[in-house]
């Protein structure tokens, strides 16, 4: 994009989406248009050059053939990088064609504010119009300005695993670099994105070596070479105890330990199976200290008890430590495995990943086992009765009844000596992104599905529900065609709907406490279409010992806090920056923060939740790739000086 001169007019170019046939890999779509827009007031951009439509190319001087980037010099003039015509095209500020400047594949323009210069990027970009062979050098060119644009320089750029010929226009995620002019500093300095980080899978050292080549460039042309002045990816790798990045899937979640109040971090620190992590990453609040904590198996899940133990969720086990030694606390109805002294076990696929636990104050266990009974032969059953009772082995199969799905999770809840007390104990849930379990045994959970108001979608339709229940209580009906037994019209509730969603369809939640909507995000799924990116551990709330529940609004930047019968207490942050929000406590952040107000929570995308006591909430943005410390204000407090307080003789 680019501003005009005067400031008034914006323009934008290099229009792609990503677009997916038959269930392929998605394929690039480009655009050949400019749109341009007034910066001031709310009307809408215009097409302005060529055509916003897929098939709108051409060579003529009316059209482009994927314009990648757009630039204006001091005198309003529109310049227009037409990549696969391998030229510049110039327009006056009405429109009217100017100039053409020829460049083989410009990918980025810009104008230097004061000389008007042109300096020009190229690489392979990502199209289906390229033949295959055809070679792009990755190249920096200076050249004069429009009334005599010769070649005065050019360099290679510095990319990084950079292929000349790469052929077709197929990828998974965004584009492959980025660049940004800065004409102002004192030596003109390039910003440079040399290449994507990549796949969030692999060894500890292989992400952590994408990372630190991934990191932004900057670069001055000095005597005939670009000369590296900073180079942020391996300030980074020098500065972070572990660097890594977040992408889709990765699932970062925090949790806090209630005796210490210590902070970890997890999701992809490491190798581990799918969606699995193998270390955490300790975070003393008090001191911002790091360090990283090797865990004995792969796991999926974790929570702490009061005393400080920590579960790990392991593929079909929960194991208890005590985490200063890493000795195993064993449980006195627990099983042995060949590598654990005693542990929860439960049936379930061990694979892709588990559904999650929780401890409650005084020691129940919760867990959300991993069932895809879809794939198996009893999906086919068509009885109401439970046809393998044992909870421990492989013939574990849940009661049955019209409407019920049994795929994704079901709960399991133990005492804290290890004796099972509430077995499925909330039915029909499909996927619960997360599980929480109260001093009395009510259970709480995020359903991936959309809660109704009078059967209608909420105006956040990609939102989650959150619900208690009593164990054992409540039960969800759905109109799934994953349910074994179809729920017949004659037996649906009748009254409205409660949840919508890719996993349940049309869904009635029975026997809960209360729910709540409007909570996280979990993929597309408005005017029927079902989808978008996966639920999988999308969000994570938190649960007090208080029973007042932490849930992430993802859409309103935003955390509410819910009392035990669901009753909003208060709502914390808004949208922020890291510079947004003025802390209690300024050491280690922003040296000049701005106050915002809303409690000085600035949240871009704070998904993560995790509590500490009633003392603090802490909040894993992940947007500003940053951990927020909240205090949790329930009381007035006042100082009083001590001279003002009576002595035992009244004095």
């Amino acid at each position: 994009m680019a501003f005009s001169p005067d400031g008034k007019w914006l323009y934008l170019t290099g229009y792609r989406w990503l677009h997916t046939t038959g269930g392929g890999t998605p394929r690039v779509i480009w655009t050949h248009g400019v749109l341009r827009m007034r910066f001031e007031g709310d009307a809408e951009p215009e097409a302005f050059l060529g055509s916003m439509k897929e098939d709108g190319f051409g060579s003529d001087n009316a059209h482009f053939k994927i314009p990648t980037s757009v630039a204006c010099d001091s005198r309003g003039r529109v310049y227009v990088a037409d990549y696969l015509n391998d030229r510049i095209q110039v327009f006056l500020p009405d429109g009217r064609f100017y100039k053409t400047v020829k460049i083989q594949k410009p990918s980025h323009v810009a104008i230097h504010h004061d000389t008007d210069e042109l300096y020009v990027f190229s690489w392979h970009l990502r199209n289906d119009y390229l033949k295959a062979g055809t070679k792009v050098p990755a190249r920096f060119t200076k050249l004069g300005r429009l009334e005599d644009p010769r070649v005065v320089a050019s360099y290679p750029l510095p990319l990084r695993d950079y292929r000349q010929n790469r052929f077709g226009a197929y990828v998974t995620t965004g584009v492959d670099y980025h660049v940004a002019f800065d004409s102002w500093a004192k030596q003109p300095t390039i910003w440079l994105v040399p290449r994507k980080p990549g796949s969030i899978y692999g060894s500890v050292e292989r992400i952590e070596a994408t990372w630190a080549s991934s990191g932004i460039l900057l670069l001055v042309p000095k005597q005939g070479k670009l000369v590296l002045k900073r180079d942020f990816g391996q300030e980074a790798r020098r500065a972070v105890v572990k660097l890594r990045y977040s992408q889709p899937e990765d699932n970062q979640r925090i949790y806090a330990n209630p005796k210490t109040g210590l902070v970890y971090v997890t999701g992809r620190l490491g190798g581990g199976e799918y969606k699995g992590f193998v270390d955490l990453l300790e975070i003393d609040p008090r001191t911002g200290k790091c360090r990283t904590i090797p865990l004995p198996f792969v796991t999926f899940d974790i929570c702490f008890d009061a005393a400080g133990h920590v579960y790990l969720q392991g593929g079909g086990y929960v194991a208890r430590y005590d985490i200063k030694t890493w000795r195993a606390v064993p449980w006195d109805y627990g099983v042995e495995l060949k590598d654990q002294i005693s542990v929860l076990q439960y049936p379930g696929t061990s694979g892709g990943y588990q559904g999650g636990i929780a401890v409650s104050l005084k020691g129940h266990v919760v867990v959300a086992t991993n069932h895809y009974p879809q794939f198996g032969s009893f999906v086919k059953r068509t009885d109401v009765k439970r046809t393998g009772a044992a909870l421990v082995g492989r013939k574990y199969q849940p009661p049955l009844y019209p409407g019920r799905v049994v795929s994704g999770r079901i709960l399991h809840v133990w005492v804290k000596h290890g004796k099972v007390v509430y077995v499925d104990a909330v039915p029909g849930l499909n996927y619960a992104s997360q599980v929480r379990i109260d001093n009395e045994d009510n259970l709480y959970l995020i359903s991936s599905n959309a809660r109704l108001r009078d059967g209608e979608l909420p105006f956040n339709d990609i939102s989650g529900a959150l619900m208690k229940f009593k164990p054992g209580k409540g039960r969800i009906v759905s109109r799934s065609k994953f349910a074994p037994i179809p729920l017949k019209d004659d037996s649906r509730p009748k009254r409205p709907a409660d949840l919508k969603g890719a996993d349940l369809r049309t869904a009635w939640v029975e026997g809960a406490e209360w729910l709540h909507g409007g909570v996280g995000r979990f993929g597309s799924r408005g005017k029927g279409v079902y989808g978008g990116h996966c639920t999988c551990k999308s969000v994570r709330f938190a649960l007090d010992y208080f029973r007042r529940s932490f849930a992430p609004e993802t859409d309103r930047y935003s955390v509410i806090v819910l009392d035990a019968n669901g009753n909003r207490i208060v709502r914390l942050g808004t949208y922020g920056n890291v510079d947004d929000g003025r802390p209690l406590d300024l050491a280690g952040g922003p040296s000049k923060p701005r106050s915002i107000g809303a409690g000085e929570v600035a949240l871009f995308n704070g998904s993560y939740l995790a509590t500490h006591t009633d003392r603090r909430l802490f909040i894993y943005d992940h947007g500003n790739a940053r951990v927020l410390s909240v205090k949790l204000g329930y009381h007035r407090e006042q100082r009083i000086a001590l001279k003002d307080v009576p002595d035992e003789a009244g004095r």
